[in-house]
């Protein structure tokens, strides 16, 4: 077992050794290559002539650098070019099916805004299949706390019916945006049943605690027929003059039996 540990440990140094003397002699010919003709040496043109694989695997790289460069430069076409390629995209355009219109393409390169040539930009993410998350905006949360204050005695608990009421009540421009404002709108309301929300009316909050310390059940918790009370609380519940309820019955707590008889 120890001898595959360490000839795993050999290849793996072995093959860092490599890669690291790989990098150095294409840094070194880098370096060369940069050099006038004239001033390149014996040694110099030995090396070059003996790697010509990572010779062109560097000229092949710095192709693509200085394409890179031109690519980013804002460049003026000619009057004629610009009429040739106006003509073009219009015949593009009729013939065409759907159309995605990309802008903010032209000067903005020049002052480092980025564009669809961009690697991370939309152009390229277009196609991802990440989904987007949760998202509540500072828009979301504004426009949820207005409703609440504004509209609070017709809203619910209720998601679908919330959302009815947004749509009714305020100009939304898209589902999305209104779902959004509906879910959260709903996510308030049951918070401020429980406790106080930041950003809301001090009033309205003070009047939703009110009316939650004088809630009075539809059915009394204790409307039962057989009210049964340990002697403690049936001692208590006397000296507070309410042993005369109806159904209150005592009795005797038992204490469940745990473990086994030993003989």
């Amino acid at each position: 077992m120890n001898d595959q540990r360490r000839d795993r440990k050999d290849k793996h140094l072995t093959k860092m050794r490599c890669n690291e003397e790989l990098r150095a002699k294409k840094r070194q010919i880098h370096v060369i290559l940069k050099k006038c003709t004239s001033d390149q040496t014996e040694e110099d043109l030995q090396l070059l002539k003996e790697s010509k694989s990572l010779v062109e695997l560097v000229l092949t790289r710095k192709q693509r650098l200085e394409l890179n460069k031109e690519r980013i430069k804002e460049v003026e076409d000619e009057p004629q070019v610009l009429t040739d390629k106006c003509h073009l995209l219009s015949k593009l355009i009729r013939e065409s099916k759907g159309m995605v219109v990309y802008t903010g393409a032209g000067i903005s390169t020049s002052a480092q805004i980025p564009d669809y040539r961009v690697y991370d930009f939309l152009f390229l993410c277009i196609t991802s299949t990440d989904e987007m998350g949760r998202v509540r905006t500072k828009t979301i949360k504004k426009a949820s706390r207005v409703i609440i204050e504004k509209y609070y005695t017709r809203l619910t608990i209720d998601f679908h019916t919330n959302k009815r009421i947004c749509e009714e009540i305020a100009i939304i421009p898209s589902k999305r945006l209104r779902n959004q404002i509906a879910g959260f709108v709903t996510h308030l309301m049951r918070r401020i049943q429980r406790a106080p929300i930041r950003g809301i009316s001090i009033k309205l909050q003070e009047e939703e605690r009110e009316r939650r310390d004088n809630y009075v059940p539809d059915v009394s918790a204790i409307d039962m027929d057989v009210i049964e009370v340990d002697p403690d609380s049936f001692l208590m519940l006397k000296e507070m003059a309410m042993d005369k309820i109806s159904g209150l019955q005592q009795t005797n707590p038992t204490v469940p039996f745990r473990g086994s008889v030993r003989p």
